[in-house]
């Protein structure tokens, strides 16, 4: 069987259709899906835009936070982050030399009960014991008002002494911290 130059155009014609038509059924196939890969790469791009929104977010936060370092120093130094028991005990302890009162007792506890109030700050209780003369307990509490860390002063007592120049007194009060 010898292949006449029609018959070759004939099994090159049908070739080329067969092939033709497999690469259209294929390209079909594949056009059919253009719109999941479309899909696909509009919700990757969403995730790409969240990312770096996020990383904007995070970059304006940590300058604000760069902005109000010093402002955060403060506050942390009026209301600090632990009990500091030791700094408010020696704080007082210097305000009373300054004032020229003796302490003859000084107790600081956290407050049984006491929960963590809605801005996050919680408290220990202070109560003081001390001999004095007038002055020197209006300079003791001005002093007090005028200290960095906060205190709050919620019950003076006073009582006559032994020495009829001193007086005893009782103040009991309040520090915060953040927990």
């Amino acid at each position: 069987m010898t292949l006449t130059s029609t018959r070759k155009n004939t099994i090159g014609a049908i070739l080329i259709a067969v092939a033709a038509l497999v690469f259209w059924v294929f390209d079909l196939v594949m056009y059919k899906q253009i719109p999941i890969f479309d899909s696909a790469i509009s919700e990757h791009q969403a995730v790409l835009q969240k990312r770096k929104d996020a990383q904007q977010n995070i970059q304006s936060l940590y300058g604000t936070y760069q902005n109000r370092l010093s402002e955060i120093q403060k506050f942390l130094s009026i209301v600090p982050e632990g009990k500091e028991i030791a700094e408010l005990i020696s704080a007082l302890e210097t305000i009373a030399v300054q004032s020229g009162i003796e302490i003859s007792e000084i107790s600081i506890a956290e407050q049984k009960g006491a929960k963590t109030s809605k801005k996050g700050t919680r408290n220990v209780g202070i109560s003081i014991k001390l001999l004095a003369p007038y002055s020197s307990i209006l300079t003791f509490l001005n002093s007090i008002e005028q200290n960095i860390r906060v205190i709050d002063i919620q019950r003076i007592a006073v009582a006559p002494s032994i020495a009829n120049t001193l007086l005893g007194i009782d103040i009991r009060g309040e520090a915060y911290f953040i927990k």
